[in-house]
């Protein structure tokens, strides 16, 4: 666990740290009296294993008693931790620096985004104080194309027309797959890259992606237009119904946002489409989230 930088803001110390110490940070005070503490690690599951280990290693040498580890143990409104994955700490490190520095840090309670072996964390209450929530999200969206080869594309629109169809491509992913019978798909490689980072938003738990088309400005609603692809419809019967779905997501004067979205497939006897909110049953705070997300984006865009 080395020290990256400490930093204060409005008095309260801010450490940033490059690995973790989980004994050290389990008993960092939780009345804040020490600050925060944010720590940058590869993998959550392995720091687990680690620890575990060393805790079985001294039962037995030493005589202390073996301790299984408990993620209520980690609960703290002052700790935060941030799995890396092979990614250098840097760049997380200094994008998070400027929001503290920036917003100050709200005191919230940490939980899990999707269990505790995701290794990422977030702060919840309401939605305007979930900006670390988003800024993992943010991470994601901007590491997601480094290091991302050509042939690595090649194999995931193969599989988007393998689910979705020809139809599901987007222009550009037309253009890589033309160019890539010509050898020149490098270019369009990186042209998508660029798109992609602009204009396609992912959540890190796989549940949702949207790929941004275009806005419309009504004075009093913004529309942000796009395809959003959702988990699929699974009746009891077995009949599915693929999660791609067209629309927009509306952002109200009075800060209401909406999404509006509805399946591109239709059903075969009805001829109906199912609308988003029939597909994320059970994931409805995860889709509020997910969206809040991507509006703030574009509206830093914007």
């Amino acid at each position: 666990m080395t020290l990256i930088e400490k930093i204060q803001v409005d008095g309260t110390n801010v450490s940033f740290y490059n690995g973790i110490d989980i004994d050290r940070v389990i008993s960092h005070p939780k009345d804040g009296s020490s600050g925060f503490i944010f720590c940058f690690i590869d993998n959550w599951i392995k720091e687990v294993k680690k620890w575990e280990r060393e805790s079985k290693i001294d039962s037995v040498l030493v005589g202390k008693k073996y301790r299984k580890f408990q993620s209520k143990n980690l609960e703290n409104n002052y700790v935060a931790i941030y799995q890396l994955e092979g990614t250098e700490p840097g760049k997380l490190f200094e994008i998070i620096k400027d929001k503290v520095l920036n917003k100050n840090f709200p005191e919230h309670p940490w939980i899990p985004i999707s269990g505790i072996d995701k290794g990422a964390w977030k702060i919840v209450n309401s939605k305007v104080s979930n900006w670390i929530y988003n800024l993992m999200k943010v991470m994601k969206h901007l590491m997601r194309y480094e290091g991302y080869t050509s042939k690595e594309r090649v194999d995931d629109i193969l599989d988007k027309i393998s689910k979705y169809g020809m139809q599901s491509l987007t222009t550009l992913e037309k253009d890589f797959l033309d160019a890539h019978k010509s050898g020149q798909e490098e270019e369009y490689h990186d042209k998508l890259a660029k798109s992609e980072t602009e204009n396609t938003f992912e959540d890190d738990n796989g549940h949702f992606k949207f790929e941004f088309d275009s806005c419309e400005d009504y004075g009093d609603e913004v529309h942000y237009l796009g395809t959003l692809y959702v988990p699929d419809l699974v009746w009891p019967n077995g009949k599915t119904i693929e999660g791609r779905l067209e629309g927009r997501i509306v952002v109200y004067s009075n800060g209401q946002i909406s999404p509006d979205f509805y399946s591109i497939e239709t059903d075969k006897t009805t001829g109906d489409h199912y609308d988003v909110f029939e597909f994320c049953n059970g994931l409805e705070y995860e889709l509020d989230s997910f969206i809040d997300y991507v509006v703030s984006e574009l509206d830093q865009k914007d």
